[in-house]
């Protein structure tokens, strides 16, 4: 089939980059997809299983300078909600902010301040995730370091400060994501994050009852130079974390790895391959048949020519087929 074009105003900027914008699939032929464009924050639906895109409903005003990303109430095993979390800072006011759309009506809730705009520029990345026992975590970066850590037990009405989550020794930004972890205690959630200046991934784990964070290595000499260049899906039967992830940087034919991520250890699974000029991957789980996609993009010469390609693993990540 022919490449579909959804929004032909999207940025191409960092903040756009760094996060999940979907499309978040309601059906087999539903889904929405969160847009970052220089005079707003957008969704676009499809009804038609993506071979038409509906028109553009603003969500948030203004050249989006931190986010967007956004959660589904059905990312997180066990629930059944239609809410879209979403998370966003604009130049209208640079506050980060949270709004949900409810899929089951197409409304937009009403739009509450997560952090209020502190100096600087703005907040770049941030990560939103909704943990099994309903708890809503936001946190971000600006120049280097982390906003607050905060948390909603209403809904995202209402947000308080926690525990800063950190990155020590780390002299760039990190890149992190949130997901909801299965520890024994539901509104305990986990944080992906990558720490340049030591190249290493790690599993933090934010325990809500203690208020406090743990950290775990998942692999050393993660030498990453682009947002992208890792990610991770939740696996709604077991709620473990597949991660994917690159080795060296993206004109260093880096090797594309692959770990299974529970509570009780952390599984290294077969390489995906070594990929010349490659420049993101993304997993995708397949639920009913336990089979995951690793979806990345590379090029043969340089970043001019990059094209879109998969692997796929019907082994629970023992081996992959072919590209």
């Amino acid at each position: 089939m022919a490449d579909i074009q959804i929004d032909p105003d999207i940025t191409g900027n960092d903040a756009s980059q760094s996060n999940r914008i979907g499309p978040i699939w309601t059906s087999p032929t539903v889904a929405y997809l969160i847009c970052a464009s220089a005079t707003a924050v957008t969704y676009r639906k499809t009804t038609d299983g993506g071979q038409t895109w509906g028109a553009s409903v603003t969500i948030g005003s203004g050249l989006a300078v931190g986010g967007p990303d956004c959660w589904y109430d059905q990312w997180t095993p066990g629930d059944t909600g239609t809410l879209i979390h979403v998370v966003f800072s604009v130049t209208a006011n640079f506050d980060v902010i949270y709004r949900s759309l409810d899929t089951a009506t197409d409304t937009l809730g009403t739009a509450y301040v997560v952090q209020p705009f502190a100096s600087g520029s703005g907040v770049g990345m941030l990560s939103i995730v909704k943990a099994r026992g309903g708890n809503l975590y936001v946190s971000g970066y600006s120049a280097d370091n982390l906003m607050a850590f905060r948390r909603s037990v209403d809904g995202g009405v209402t947000w308080t400060s926690r525990a800063a989550l950190s990155f020590t020794n780390n002299t760039t930004k990190a890149r992190f994501e949130f997901h909801p972890g299965n520890e024994a205690d539901n509104q305990d959630i986990w944080c992906l994050m990558h720490l340049n200046s030591t190249t290493t991934l790690v599993l933090k784990v934010y325990d809500n009852s203690a208020d406090s964070w743990s950290e775990t290595t998942i692999s050393t000499g993660i030498s990453l130079n682009l947002n992208k260049q890792m990610a991770a899906a939740t696996r709604r039967s077991d709620s473990h974390m597949i991660v994917v992830a690159c080795d060296a940087a993206w004109n260093n034919t880096p090797n594309v790895k692959v770990w299974d991520v529970a509570s009780g250890g952390i599984v290294a699974k077969a390489n995906v391959g070594t990929m010349n000029y490659l420049l993101a991957v993304a997993p995708l789980i397949d639920e009913p048949t336990g089979a995951i996609y690793v979806f990345y993009g590379r090029g043969a010469t340089g970043a001019t020519d990059v094209s879109q390609y998969y692997r796929k693993s019907t082994d629970d990540g023992g081996s992959c087929g072919s590209e």
